[in-house]
């Protein structure tokens, strides 16, 4: 291998990059790991807990996905917003955003849309993230290339990717921090 390819193929360390502005934005996708752009704090649900449970988690945390880990720390599995509504779309009929509205403007208008949030509830406190998440996980290890991880998330229509270091979960990256990494 040439000194140029050397160069073309070197990826910066988390050390070398304190910002990503000595990386041109062309070079960035080649250049920066995954471990440079995750984020290393993961918020994560429990198979046994209720879909409430992780709801309120998503929402203290500001997140939209959580990874679900077993009683040993393996990964199990994957957790979205979307999931809960899909959830709620099966088993209610208003996990869309426009059962969602419906159920809003029947409200708003005096309708009977008591029960319908009633169930809501309930199916939220009685099912559990076991039932809901999906269980094949598609994850990246740290020295992934951004631009692998963004191909990933692209290709498999998600938007985040748990990054995975000798079978343990070390961070997440998404496709926000895709697109903070470009910018």
């Amino acid at each position: 291998m040439n000194a140029v390819a050397e160069t073309q193929e070197r990826r910066a360390t988390k050390e070398e990059v304190e910002d990503f502005s000595s990386i041109t934005p062309r070079d960035r996708p080649r250049a920066l790991t995954v471990r440079v752009i995750m984020t290393p704090e993961v918020f994560t649900a429990r198979p046994e807990w209720t879909l409430l449970e992780a709801a309120r988690t998503m929402r203290d945390r500001r997140v939209s996905g959580l990874p679900v880990i077993d009683e040993h720390e393996n990964l199990v599995g994957i957790l979205s917003e979307w999931d809960i509504l899909a959830d709620l779309d099966r088993a209610v009929g208003v996990g869309t955003v426009r059962g969602i509205l419906d159920l809003l403007l029947e409200a708003k208008e005096g309708r009977a849309a008591t029960a319908r949030l009633e169930q809501c509830i309930r199916r939220l406190e009685k099912a559990r993230v076991a039932e809901t998440m999906v269980h094949r996980v598609v994850t990246v290890d740290p020295e992934t290339s951004m631009g692998e991880a963004a191909r990933l998330l692209r290709k498999y229509s998600v938007h985040r990717l748990p990054v995975m270091d000798g079978g343990r979960l070390i961070g997440i990256v998404t496709d926000e921090n895709i697109v903070d990494a470009l910018s």
